[in-house]
């Protein structure tokens, strides 16, 4: 049967129902099969002899496309030890019509392949059942006969939604390189001056995400140059994609190049160049010649761990929505326990603050004021129904007046209430201090001959929360009857 073209092979094959990779089964598919077979022609393992193509035939007579990728990964001893980066960047892959269903990847943009190709780990997660296709990819290496799926209707984004392409016809392969030490970082940005002003640009390294996707050349788009940054010879460039910004080159950070050959006959060498016999002590003391020289950041705090995490949070998902409103979520720590359901507790706060009321019709009437204010303005909405099951916080309620403004009560959305011995603002990253330092404020008092001061009204509620996190500002309102409302805005 081997003497039969590739394509009648297949043909038998598909109308018996038999498995494509053992050939002796009906009763399962070839990606379920868990037979080990290996082609006696080539050594793959992912057919078997019977399946080997006929690879030496004249042009045009193939019973198999031919895929070309090139080879991005060099294995085993080299001259060179230098990291060197590549075209890689974190995408966002979702179908045309689900766009809420999205995963997130690494593509290789390699524009010297003539096919996208991605991994089974993605076809998996998007349940795809294409047609099965058998081709031949053409490396370095050599040719290999492969066999996978076929995906279609795909949208490949970039991680700030600014920019998508429709993916070409997907064909499934395991043999798009892994090599993650050549994913572009800020930190490489940030080692070379020409590159410096890009570094925010690129992304830090998530070890969650794995490189499953190859953008070849049938999506010549996404293989546009919008930009470069160019320096010395040899010394690494950059390219701004359509998908975002990619360091090509080779990169060293922190002078770490690794030795071929190592000739001493020293056992230590200290800091200075002496040789030693003895074992260097770890702790140095250097002695700076201007320790006593100020700076402009002397009487500045640095930022603490949780501030950097919640800058981090902020950098990566502070934007504006469609109708040109800032939008946040809220900055939840990490491993953080799980709130319990407090809503007797802001029940029973919201019928204090009612009577509170009844005694007090004035107050009463300012804070219906201040709350339809927030209505009018749509800055907090009457909440869905929420399953028992499901995490959410209610804030209490309370007025608070101003001496200077007595006609006037701000009613506050207490996260500091407890319950069970936990508060919203417990499971939240408090931020930087950004208020101005008082003694500053009153020095530039004397600068100037007139001075002004402003009270922006409501101006926190003007940022909106996301949607995901707005079951955690839920709260207890009655213009008549109590209601559940939800806060759409941060405070």
């Amino acid at each position: 049967m081997n003497a039969e073209p590739l394509e009648e092979r297949m043909k038998f094959i598909r109308m018996k129902q038999i498995c494509f990779k053992c050939c002796a089964d009906q009763r399962h598919l070839a990606k379920n099969c868990k037979s080990k077979v290996q082609c006696s022609i080539c050594n793959a393992y992912s057919h078997p002899t019977a399946l080997h193509p006929n690879l030496i035939q004249d042009e045009g007579e193939s019973s198999a496309s031919k895929v070309s990728t090139s080879c991005t990964q060099i294995c085993g001893t080299t001259r060179s030890t230098n990291r060197s980066c590549a075209k890689i960047l974190k995408v966002r892959v979702h179908p045309i019509n689900k766009p809420e269903e999205v995963r997130i990847v690494y593509a290789i943009v390699d524009d010297q392949s003539n096919q996208t190709l991605a991994t089974s780990t993605l076809f998996d997660f998007f349940h795809e059942r294409g047609p099965e296709h058998n081709y031949i990819l053409v490396s370095c290496a050599g040719k290999k006969p492969v066999f996978g799926r076929q995906g279609v209707g795909y949208i490949v984004q970039s991680m700030d939604k600014t920019c998508s392409f429709e993916l070409p016809t997907l064909l499934e392969c395991d043999e798009i390189p892994n090599n993650r030490d050549e994913i572009p970082t800020p930190q490489i940005a940030r080692q070379f001056t020409h590159l410096q002003d890009i570094a925010s640009c690129i992304q830090r390294i998530d070890n969650k995400v794995q490189i499953e996707l190859l953008i070849g050349r049938d999506l010549l788009e996404v293989h546009h140059v919008m930009e470069q940054k160019i320096g010395k010879v040899s010394l690494p460039f950059a390219q701004k994609l359509p998908l975002g910004w990619v360091i090509l080159g080779r990169v060293c950070l922190n002078n770490t190049h690794v030795s071929e050959v190592v000739n001493t006959n020293k056992t230590f060498v200290l800091s200075n160049g002496r040789p030693t016999l003895f074992e260097p002590c770890k702790n140095q003391l250097f002695v700076v010649s201007s320790v006593f020289q100020k700076t402009e950041h002397d009487e500045k705090l640095g930022p603490s761990i949780d501030d950097q995490k919640f800058i981090e949070i902020m950098n990566s998902s502070f934007k504006k929505d469609a109708d040109g409103r800032w939008t946040a979520p809220l900055p939840f720590k990490e491993n953080r326990p799980i709130l319990p359901n407090n809503k007797t507790q802001a029940l029973k706060r919201a019928l204090m603050l009612d009577n509170s009321f009844r005694r007090n019709p004035t107050k009463h009437r300012h804070a219906q004021d201040f709350m339809q204010k927030i209505f009018d303005h749509g800055h907090a909405e009457i909440a869905p129904p929420i399953s028992m099951d499901s995490e959410c916080w209610y804030l209490p309620l309370f007025g608070v007046y101003r001496p200077k403004k007595p006609d006037s009560i701000r009613m506050v959305f207490d996260s500091s209430a407890r319950h069970e011995g936990l508060a919203l603002n417990d499971v939240l990253f408090k931020g930087p201090d950004l208020t101005n330092n008082l003694l500053g404020v009153l020095l530039r008092f004397r600068k100037d001959e007139i001075a002004i001061t402003g009270d922006i009204e409501q101006m926190f509620y003007n940022f909106k929360v996301t949607e995901k996190d707005r079951d955690f500002l839920r709260f207890l309102w009655h213009p008549d009857v109590i209601l559940i409302h939800r806060s759409r805005n941060t405070e």
